[in-house]
């Protein structure tokens, strides 16, 4: 599309511009005078775009092109340097190389300007001298109170003052003036992806920004600020990192009390909060485990693809749904029962209409068609002389057991389509259930419809896929969850610092932290440490048979090196130690050897693995619950919370694990002491979520019984002393 020729300077309206209130982002959002240093009018550069788009797009504040080397720029007069500005500009494009941008923000700073876009590349990006440049730039904003996007930046909108600094070519296809939805992220080019896919899908995006190298403004920092804008009701914001915890503990807070929405795209695998991993639930953390429960129970979808973040975005914009039945009507038999098939892999639930509802229905579909749950109309209906389509939609949503319905339309397009379209706008605009459209047909063909649907606040999806994902993230994600918690008291929390504080830093062998096992109130065998070879006497007053196995903190999988040995009798128990130490030293020669911990062995019962590990970055610990034994990372049968969990929340994790019939007592077994496992792995969870010495604590397995959950093997990692 060919760019608007800027041939008028627009009208000024400097007291129409909405007043600031103290945001960070006031000098972005609202500024009354923009100065573009580097201004130019060559067919094609990012800075002629930029101003064309100031005022193609309906800025009304002053533009003060600034470059040496000319004097009018289209019919704005051009300023040789920053200095010379008739006013100091409350924005500041920096649109030159990075080679000279360094001079010009100093300059922008010295006459007090208070928010600056830095668009050229060159900085951190190619480490060394570039970021070393864009660390003193990042110090001297901040020092002057500058708040500074980019580098490396698209550039940013606000529809609410007209402000469009960017050159996203999405931009050449116009923008919706009115929508509710922001996005933000590093991106420039993804941005103006989700951007384009937006408005072909009829959201408007109110606010876009691009903070490239994010120097100074976030995108953590922007989302924030725009959740305070009263028009922005979603917000999708794309990391790439994740962020430290208490600033997305804070956004997600605000978004929360504000009522408001976040679709956060993920991307990238952070390794900030993935540390050695000790354990086996450590190993088989994703590393962001932690950002990820966090996001869940306060509402945050987390999604990692552009489609998804739209469907939530349409979940967010569409009426309220108040349960999970959904009513389905179909002009084609096939596609109602796909849709169902979606909507069950979500949970959501396709039920049986009532008889009185179906016998209203009969009246109107035609007999080889269907009124049960999906209602499938045929496309025999459209080719009557008064189609009743509509009317069909209207009774599904009058059915008392229907919370929302997915209306399915297939090949319908051009004014047939609008016609369709329009009816099931007006036969449903009272009706409380609230609807939504899959409407499988080209794009380019039903456009009419899908604007008569949009203007009737009815969503449109172009998938079955797609609108099972927004029902499902309407009914489910976007609601925060309450997460019941508790904290040790002072004296647990003291006896608990104390055992922590005798022991070496780094790994807690089993035979040193059976204290902290008790108390959290969890059993573990009868047994003793041997530290001598063929001292075996200690072990008298064990019952036969044992378990043996070495102690040491550079051996934390012990069966992997020959560690452990089962069933032992008395009289083999010296050369089963003799053989553990050989076994150990011939694979791991450098391993430091506390002993060999000699156990009674215990009777059967169902094996569970836990772990609560501490993530860093300012996030909760995660407690991990899953089944335990040498096959736990081959089934990788878990489930995980936020701690400190309360026991309640413990026994909700056990409930989603496969295994969970195990518990239970199945086929015939006895139901093993899954109570007395909650409390303890709760407990278990309050100890590592407040002391922070703790990195991490795992038992595996943890086997219950009917009367009691006991501990057969166990290891705690602390703190070192340089990891700060």
């Amino acid at each position: 599309m060919r760019e608007h020729d800027v041939t008028v300077k627009p009208e000024l309206g400097i007291d129409e511009i909405p007043k600031a209130d103290g945001s960070v982002l006031e000098g972005l959002l609202r500024p009354s005078s923009v100065a573009i240093v580097g201004a130019s009018e060559t067919e094609g550069s990012y800075p002629a775009k930029v101003l064309r788009n100031l005022a193609k797009f309906g800025y009304r504040g002053e533009i003060y092109p600034v470059n040496p080397r000319r004097q009018k720029v289209f019919e704005y007069p051009c300023f040789p340097t920053l200095a010379e500005v008739p006013t100091v500009p409350d924005l500041v494009l920096f649109m030159i190389p990075a080679s000279g941008i360094e001079h010009a923000v100093r300059q922008a700073c010295e006459i007090g300007v208070t928010a600056g876009v830095i668009y050229s590349s060159g900085f951190a990006e190619l480490g060394g001298e570039g970021l070393e440049t864009q660390q003193r730039i990042s110090a001297m904003a901040m020092a002057r109170g500058m708040t500074l996007l980019g580098p490396n930046s698209q550039g940013f909108f606000h529809l609410g003052s007209s402000v469009v600094a960017s050159f996203s070519t999405t931009l050449d296809h116009g923008l919706s003036s009115d929508g509710s939805v922001a996005y933000v992220g590093q991106s420039g080019a993804l941005g103006g992806a989700v951007l384009g896919l937006a408005m072909e899908r009829g959201i408007g995006v109110s606010s876009w920004f691009s903070t490239g190298n994010e120097s100074g403004l976030t995108a953590t920092d922007a989302a924030e600020a725009l959740l305070r804008e009263p028009n922005i009701e979603t917000i999708v914001i794309h990391l790439e990192a994740i962020p430290d915890g208490p600033m997305w503990l804070t956004l997600a807070e605000r978004a929360r009390h504000s009522g408001k929405s976040i679709v956060c795209i993920r991307s990238g695998r952070s390794n900030a909060g993935r540390r050695a991993a000790a354990s086996h639930t450590g190993a088989m953390s994703r590393g962001d485990e932690s950002f990820l429960l966090l996001s869940r129970s306060a509402g945050i979808a987390v999604v990692d693809d552009i489609d998804t973040a739209l469907d939530v975005v349409e979940a967010s914009l569409a009426p309220p749904v108040i349960g999970r039945r959904v009513g389905i009507v179909t002009t084609s038999g096939g596609a109602g029962g796909l849709a169902a098939d979606h909507l069950y892999d979500f949970g959501i639930d396709v039920p049986v209409l009532s008889d009185a509802t179906r016998g209203r229905l009969d009246a109107l579909v035609p007999s080889f068609g269907s009124t049960a749950n999906p209602v499938d109309v045929t496309a025999q209906m459209f080719a009557a002389e008064k189609p009743v389509f509509g009317e069909v939609c209207a009774t599904v949503c009058g059915d008392a057991g229907i919370d929302a319905v997915l209306v399915v339309v297939t090949n319908l397009t051009g004014a047939t389509a609008r016609e369709v379209a329009e009816d099931i706008v007006e036969a449903t605009a009272d009706h409380p259930a609230p609807v939504q459209v899959a409407w499988l047909a080209p794009a380019d063909r039903i456009g009419e419809a899908r604007e008569a649907l949009l203007k009737g606040g009815i969503r449109v999806h172009g998938s079955l896929a797609a609108a099972a994902r927004s029902m499902h993230y309407r009914l489910s994600t976007m609601t925060p969850e309450a997460v019941p918690s508790r904290v040790l008291d002072d004296e647990r929390l003291r006896l608990v610092d104390a055992v922590v504080a005798g022991q070496p830093k780094g790994v807690i062998t089993e035979c040193r932290g059976r204290s902290l096992l008790e108390l959290a109130g969890i059993a573990t065998p009868s047994g003793v440490l041997i530290d001598g070879i063929g001292d075996v006497a200690s072990a008298a007053g064990l019952r036969a048979p044992f378990v043996v196995k070495v102690q040491s903190p550079d051996v934390l999988h012990k069966t992997e090196v020959g560690g452990v040995r089962l069933g032992v009798q008395a009289v083999d128990l010296a050369r089963s130690i003799d053989e553990i130490r050989t076994a150990v030293a011939a694979k791991v020669p450098q391993a430091s050897i506390e002993g060999v911990l000699v156990q009674e062995q215990q009777g059967p019962g169902v094996d569970l693995i836990v772990g609560v590990r501490r993530e860093g970055d300012g996030y909760p610990p995660v407690v991990t619950v899953g089944a335990g034994g040498i096959a736990t990372e081959l089934y990788r049968d878990i489930a995980r919370a936020i701690a400190p969990a309360a026991p309640e929340t413990i026994h909700a994790l056990l409930k989603q694990l496969k295994s969970w019939p195990l518990l239970q007592g199945y086929r015939g077994a006895a139901a093993v002491a899954v109570e007395a496992a909650c409390e303890g792995i709760a407990r278990l969870s309050e100890i590592v979520a407040t002391t922070a010495d703790i990195t991490e604590i795992e038992i595996n397995p943890l086997r219950l019984t009917p009367d009691a959950a006991i501990a057969l093997d166990f290891v705690a990692v602390t703190r070192r002393s340089d990891d700060g």
